[in-house]
């Protein structure tokens, strides 16, 4: 039975339960469950170890669940079979696991129900409860969960999106307004990037919006970021969201316009998208920029020859860069 907002006010929906976790926990979870991906696959996408993304996984699918009496080890076991991560000689432990262990079954089978409405797919079958249990063997259910969970402000979105961001090939036209440069601005970035920082985009002037900008190297040692922000008004014609570095003490750098040639499939309406800096500036020049600049903002622009952002929706902070907090 899926669960009414306001009904056992302790269990928060499946979007509430995902939208609580840290930005790479959730990125990992979401990936996995809606597109069937393998914790090798996101090492790879990643540019993390395998244990690193398992890690990610775990960590989060634990937040998602009740307290319980089980060590972390089953909890990861357990967490591994429900994403379809373990191979065939570990699922047949894990399951007996399941079998043999009333809290282990109990806590899994809250844990799928958190699960179950956003995954692309089936989640593997949960083992039957063995006949009626002597009284040593009383599950020991839980219905509360424990701790207070941290709101996250940004919301990592699609994974697909974020892959097609950093394959896409570069236009080669000439943009005379925002909305035909947002077409054309965004460079080829070499796989398996390594994560350098994520920093959350905070909503500027009555925006709704919220975002995260992901900060990568490549393997040849060029530094790109990527920018994805949610319930974002769409631009109009003639309009599109530019990205720039702003800083109080020198003029605004603008590093792009969004993508705006289509996107991933099945991507949510009010997704924005970026990746860059743009092709006609010079890496060496952007890297620099990024240490000496305060601010990332996502601004609304109704031309492409401005010097400073027009109507800014989002703004993160670079002093994490800097060595700041």
């Amino acid at each position: 039975m899926k669960l009414r907002p306001g009904v056992r006010g302790s269990l928060p929906s499946s979007a509430m339960a995902l939208e609580s976790l840290a930005p790479d926990q959730r990125a990992v979870v979401e990936l996995i469950l809606k597109q069937d991906r393998s914790y090798s696959d996101l090492a790879g996408l990643l540019g993390i170890s395998d244990d690193a993304v398992r890690r990610r996984a775990r960590a989060g699918v634990a937040m998602l669940g009740p307290p319980s009496d089980l060590s972390a080890d089953q909890r990861g076991r357990v967490t591994d079979y429900l994403l379809g991560q373990e191979a065939e000689d570990e699922r047949a432990g894990t399951a007996a696991l399941l079998s043999n262990s009333p809290t282990a079954r109990d806590w899994a089978h809250d844990v799928a129900g958190r699960l179950r409405p956003v995954a692309g797919r089936d989640l593997p079958e949960l083992p039957a409860a063995p006949p009626p249990a002597t009284p040593d063997e009383t599950p020991a259910r839980s219905s509360r969960l424990g701790g207070a969970i941290l709101i996250v402000v940004c919301t990592v979105l699609l994974g697909s999106l974020v892959v097609w961001l950093l394959s896409r090939d570069d236009g080669n036209g000439s943009a005379s307004d925002p909305a035909s440069a947002a077409a054309t601005a965004t460079p080829t970035a070499a796989a398996t990037p390594r994560s350098l920082a994520e920093i959350g985009l905070r909503a500027v002037g009555g925006s709704k919006a919220e975002g995260l900008m992901q900060v990568n190297a490549t393997q040849a040692g060029q530094v790109g970021i990527v920018v994805v922000a949610r319930d974002v008004e769409p631009s109009g014609q003639g309009e599109a969201y530019a990205v720039w570095l702003t800083d109080s003490r020198r003029k605004a750098f603008r590093i792009g316009f969004e993508a705006k040639d289509g996107g991933a499939q099945g991507t949510p309406a009010g997704t924005l998208a970026f990746s860059g800096p743009s092709s006609d500036i010079d890496p060496a020049e952007f890297t620099r920029a990024l240490t000496r600049y305060d601010d990332l903002v996502v601004s609304l622009e109704r031309s492409d020859k401005g010097s400073e952002p027009a109507s800014v929706i989002l703004r993160g902070s670079l002093k994490r860069l800097q060595g700041g907090d």
